[in-house]
């Protein structure tokens, strides 16, 4: 193996906010071929053209992807239907 330094898909997805699905997707568009897992590795040449995509540099087709969705999921509107509902988080 060269001294080249290399970063997983996913290690570049995580640094990008993006999930790591939307980067290997993307690598195609963004001129990097076969790359089909998030394990794939990207030398530096790479990496910078899938930063380019994502930062809407070299972005052939579609603009960037969405965001990873934050942890815990969507938030949700509180219930209006509490009424009878026994709150058994708090202390007795």
């Amino acid at each position: 193996m060269s001294g080249e330094e290399r970063i997983r898909i996913y290690a570049l997805a995580r640094v990008l906010g993006v999930d790591p699905h939307v980067v290997v997707e993307a690598c195609p568009k963004a001129g990097v071929a076969g790359k089909g897992s998030a394990l794939a590795s990207l030398d530096a040449k790479e990496q910078r053209k899938v930063e380019a995509y994502f930062s809407g540099g070299s972005g052939e087709q579609d603009p960037p992807l969405s965001p990873v969705p934050s942890p815990g999921g969507p938030k949700r509107p509180p219930s209006l239907h509490t009424e009878g509902f026994k709150d058994d988080s708090a202390p007795r």
